[in-house]
């Protein structure tokens, strides 16, 4: 009996050793899934995270949409002293051709250029091309504030508008007197400007000045 009772008593105390094991290794086992659950969060909440080179990059690319910002220019439609001024939307160091378009958009007429030139003669060369409003008829449709009675009327707006904006805008190095800044215009191919029509020629050697206009109407009236 006693040989029963001992045998009894080692096979409880084993089944109690074994089930402390399987307690103690399923917590184990428990542990190290929590650990590698919690790795894996951290790795992607890494992942999502923003870098600092990518945050870099990030501002980076911030300064560089703030530099392309555009801003509030004017420009200036009219003839001899008389100009309305316009604002509008272009970028902050707008070119001839921008101010050019500007212009365009605004009256409707067609200013279509062949090219613009602003080195080599102290001043900006401005060629139109063929099919500018210069060398076609009066537009059948005209905006009412810009509403042009003649083809003189029209060339001579024209050419003041983009002159006065022109200057108005652009500085060449040491110049600080607007009206100092030659413009000078010519037909496609580097002609000069000739509108027979109007007794108009302007020759691509001179800067445009607007006292021609004075000698046309003198031709008109002899």
């Amino acid at each position: 009996m006693k040989g029963k009772a001992l045998l009894c008593a080692a096979v409880c105390a084993m089944v109690l050793v074994m089930g402390v094991g399987c307690s103690q290794q399923n917590d184990t086992l428990q542990g190290t899934e929590h650990d590698v659950q919690s790795d894996v969060i951290l790795n992607q909440s890494a992942a999502q995270s923003p870098s600092v080179s990518s945050y870099n990059e990030t501002v980076s690319s911030g300064a560089s949409l703030f530099d392309q910002q555009k801003a509030t220019t004017s420009i200036y439609i009219g003839s001899d002293d008389s100009f309305k001024e316009i604002s509008c939307s272009l970028s902050q160091s707008p070119t001839s051709k921008q101010l050019i378009e500007a212009i365009a958009e605004e009256t409707g007429w067609n200013l279509a250029l062949a090219d613009v030139t602003t080195s080599g003669r102290g001043g900006t060369l401005v060629c139109f091309a063929k099919e500018s409003v210069l060398f076609t008829e009066l537009p059948e449709q005209q905006k009412n504030e810009y509403y042009m009675y003649s083809k003189k009327q029209l060339v001579r707006t024209v050419l003041d508008s983009i002159e006065k904006t022109l200057q108005t805008h652009i500085r060449n190095s040491g110049i600080h007197d607007p009206a100092a800044m030659h413009i000078y215009y010519c037909m496609e191919g580097g002609q000069p400007l000739v509108l027979p029509e109007i007794n108009l020629t302007i020759s691509i050697e001179e800067p445009y000045d607007t006292s021609i206009w004075n000698s046309i109407e003198e031709k008109t009236r002899g």
